[in-house]
């Protein structure tokens, strides 16, 4: 008689193993989830006087071994912490499981010697999570993602303490409302098959055997994880992408700005300088970059007046400088003035930027030898190529005195939009 590990914690590792994933803003933490499992066994290719014997004793045993203990599973999860109504989730939740590998004999044939025993995993099977709760529309989401086949694992010697093995959902749910979206374990299945290579009376014997393995979670199903919070779209007026054409003769579609440029129109952040043109090339003024944010921001309300004299009604930017000024994000450029006509550089535009974000701390320096550390802007560099909004103008420069085109201030719009969040102003 001849101990073997057997084939069944093995697959339900395998159902969700795929690529790993780490969501920004996300929670973290672990629960339990058992599974039962039934196989379903394809025709066998055997060779050998005694492969019935061999074939029809590892059925029984891997049966009765489902059908004895439920498949625990440990995962760690990591889920997003925000999103909005009408908005997708700003990442996916991500897994990752491990779990105990139980025991159990294949007593072949009295003084048999199974010489090897291994599992395969093939392409074709799939694991799924359920999106599920307020905010949720349609009601529940099933999110389903591929199982990839695997290299042939040793059923004789596996490790004790169990396998682990990552796995990232593909897509995410759109909230529609307040409330929570909770993940809860869906159906798994595993293509595999099982190979044993077992003497019996001098006569080598071979056995694969293909299989499915089928596990639904034990009721009742626990949410993995506190799930993610929907929260109130503080902009509603900035648009889903992508956003449709914004018929500029001026923008081409091979230009690094053109998608950019959409966005802003779609989200009535600009509509351009005239009808039909939109000026990638033309210089940003404080003026311009005042209306840009406050437009950005979906146009919010002042409860004060800004001091300065050199900006008037009936100035386009008037309204948006009184709001900048209340909220923080610029002084002006001196006592008493603002300077709407002074061109916006880069170290600038990072400022006003970090300024709108709410001023967070970035983890490092600047890393730019054309940025000074002690220079106004160098923590507004920082922090905003750690949050992905610009890489500079080079590996080594940011070029902080260069001024921002209207293109340019496009993209840097649309990637404070997609990279800044929870917005904080």
């Amino acid at each position: 008689m001849r101990k073997l590990v057997s084939a069944v914690m093995l697959m339900s590792i395998a159902v969700v193993g795929l690529g790993s994933a780490n969501p920004a803003g996300a929670t973290a933490g672990t629960t339990n989830i058992d599974y039962r499992c039934v196989a379903t066994y394809g025709e066998p290719t055997v060779e050998g006087l005694y492969t019935d014997t061999v074939r029809d004793v590892v059925r029984d045993q891997l049966d009765a071994a489902l059908a004895a203990n439920p498949i625990s599973v440990n995962v760690a999860y990591s889920t997003p912490s925000n999103g909005s109504p009408g908005r997708p989730l700003k990442s996916d939740p991500s897994f990752s499981v491990n779990a105990a590998i139980p025991q159990f004999e294949i007593p072949v044939v009295p003084g048999s010697d199974v010489k090897e025993a291994n599992l395969t995993v093939q392409p074709g099977g799939y694991g799924t999570v359920n999106m599920a709760g307020a905010g949720v529309s349609p009601a529940a989401i099933q999110q389903s993602f591929p199982v990839p086949a695997w290299s042939p694992l040793n059923l004789k010697s596996p490790p004790v303490g169990g396998v682990s093995a990552p796995v990232t959902i593909s897509g995410s749910a759109t909230p529609s409302a307040l409330g929570t979206i909770n993940y809860q374990p869906g159906p798994v299945r595993l293509v595999a098959s099982v190979y044993l290579r077992v003497n019996i009376l001098f006569n080598n014997n071979k056995v694969t055997q293909p299989l499915v393995l089928d596990c639904l979670p034990e009721a009742p199903v626990a949410n993995v994880g506190p799930g993610t919070n929907v929260v109130t779209d503080p902009y509603p007026c900035r648009a889903d992408r992508p956003a449709p054409p914004h018929g500029f003769s001026d923008v081409a579609s091979n230009k690094f700005y053109n998608n950019s440029v959409s966005w802003l129109v779609a989200s009535n952040i600009t509509s351009g300088v005239a009808p039909g043109l939109f000026g990638p090339d033309k210089t940003v003024t404080r003026g311009q970059m005042a209306a840009f944010l406050w437009n950005l921001q979906c146009k919010p309300e002042a409860t004060s007046n800004h001091t300065f004299n050199d900006v008037a009604p009936p100035a386009y930017y008037d309204t948006p400088v009184s709001w900048l000024v209340e909220a923080g994000v610029t002084g002006g450029v001196a006592p008493g003035k603002f300077g709407p006509s002074a061109k916006v550089t880069r170290g600038q535009m990072a400022t006003f930027l970090w300024a709108l974000a709410g001023s967070p701390a970035p983890v490092g320096s600047p890393g730019f030898v054309d940025v000074n550390p002690e220079a106004s802007y160098a923590t507004p560099v920082a922090w905003l190529v750690e949050a992905g909004v610009t890489g500079g103008t080079s590996a080594t420069t940011f070029s902080p005195s260069a001024p921002v085109t209207r293109g340019q201030m496009a993209v840097f719009l649309d990637q404070y939009d997609r990279n800044v969040w929870p917005p904080t102003v």
